[in-house]
């Protein structure tokens, strides 16, 4: 056997190893796009230029899948379609937990509003998502609504909510940590704390909320 051919054969080997363990990790992925690219040379040194095409094409293909995965954008093609997913996508296909002292906060508004996704996307038609929001003590939203249902859990503190357009603390009701509530879409409400408050939201995307007044600044994590 000629140092060519031992050649062909370990590009080859390589490729089909990395293919093999590609969804362990993505740098199997990059592994595999170097190979197919010996795997290119060796076509081209051997005089098989279509196998040697071929293998390019492959090698760039998997370069791409490899440093799309590295960015944290992900492509999925439904009936021909292809779907490019940003970071804030936050797929779930593992089991998952949060904790209402350890939660990272990707959004803080200047009124003290925190937000954070914790998985779905909330603005892909028919997506589930969930979210976590801090409401600090004294804070108020007055009247808004949203597109989409919610349902609320209260996680930390107690969560005082009321219906209507106008702001009126004294016509909200309290629930406390455990509660359960859910805001229909478009209904008109409310909210704030007296206490340092951590609710989990749960609703299906398209989601975007509207005030009442709307000069009023959005808390944190509100899309308009």
């Amino acid at each position: 056997m000629d140092a060519l051919t031992l050649f062909g054969l370990g590009a080859v080997s390589l490729m089909l190893l990395c293919y093999a363990l590609d969804q362990r990790s993505c740098w199997f992925g990059l592994g595999f796009a170097g190979a197919c690219a010996l795997g290119s040379a060796y076509g081209f040194l051997q005089g098989a230029w279509p196998f040697g095409v071929v293998e390019a094409i492959w090698a760039v293909v998997a370069w791409r899948r490899w440093a799309a995965a590295r960015s944290g954008v992900a492509t999925i093609t439904v009936a021909g379609t292809v779907t490019r997913l940003s970071k804030e996508t936050h797929m779930t296909t593992q089991p998952a937990a949060w904790h209402p002292d350890t939660l990272h906060w990707t959004e803080i508004a200047p009124d003290g509003t925190r937000y954070t996704l914790l998985e779905g996307r909330r603005d892909l038609p028919g997506e589930a998502f969930t979210y976590a929001f801090f409401i600090p003590a004294g804070f108020w939203d007055p009247g808004h609504w949203h597109t989409a249902d919610a349902r609320i859990v209260v996680l930390k503190g107690t969560l005082h909510l009321g219906y209507g357009n106008a702001l009126d603390i004294s016509a909200t009701s309290a629930y406390p940590t455990g509660s359960v509530v859910l805001v229909p879409a478009g209904m008109r409400h409310f909210d704030g704390a007296h206490e340092d408050t951590v609710i989990i939201g749960t609703a299906v995307g398209p989601w975007s909320t509207h005030y009442v007044d709307p000069s009023h600044t959005a808390s944190a994590g509100t899309p308009g």
